[in-house]
């Protein structure tokens, strides 16, 4: 796995930017979730999202020296984040966390947010230690969070009335909440620009 420089944001992993460093001895083993879901189109390499990788050997990855850079770039998060228990892997589970950004989507909560995907049916969203780590997420209060499945993404955080409060926290009747929305808006720009984001 590739290890950008951290003095140049271009090339800072957010992953480890914003949770820290992997998890020490946390491998993917025989997880493969990533090789399904990521879309890639590369000259080296096409393969449509929720397609099985054909160099996806069933132990690894055959190309893996080589990989595109949209394999280099991913990171799940289940690897970074010490508090989701091993249960969690995404093939055990059927949810996969990551850090997705959208530089050109007109929707601040896009810029860099965390996504959590069921991999093979929405009935996974319901699982507790799932709904544990989302909550683990909002409680941080750092980026958004979104749901998705099926290629249907939706927002989970901030939610919509917070969302009004970041977009008019001068029109917001309820003082905390206004409060509450500058906060994270605030931290969540800054967040943004130290990574060298928008």
């Amino acid at each position: 796995m590739e290890n950008p420089s951290s003095s140049d944001p271009s090339n800072t992993r957010y992953e480890d930017a914003i949770f820290g460093p992997l998890v020490p001895g946390r491998e993917c083993g025989e997880c493969a979730s990533c090789c399904v879901f990521l879309n890639i189109n590369t000259p080296d390499l096409t393969k449509p999202a929720d397609t099985l990788c054909p160099h996806h050997i069933g132990s690894g990855c055959s190309i893996y020296e080589t990989r595109p850079h949209a394999c280099r770039k991913w990171r799940c998060l289940w690897r970074h984040i010490e508090t989701i228990p091993n249960q969690g892997r995404p093939d055990r589970i059927g949810v996969m966390f990551s850090i997705e950004t959208d530089t050109e989507s007109r929707n601040l909560f896009e810029y860099l947010y965390i996504v959590y995907r069921a991999t093979a049916s929405r009935d996974a969203f319901d699982d507790p230690l799932v709904s544990r780590a989302v909550d683990g997420f909002v409680d941080q209060c750092l980026l958004s969070v979104w749901r998705s499945f099926d290629g249907q993404k939706s927002q989970v955080f901030p939610d919509k009335y917070m969302v009004a409060a970041i977009n008019d926290p001068d029109g917001e009747e309820d003082r905390d909440l206004a409060a509450k929305a500058r906060e994270w808006h605030g931290r969540y720009l800054a967040i943004l620009s130290r990574l060298g984001i928008k």
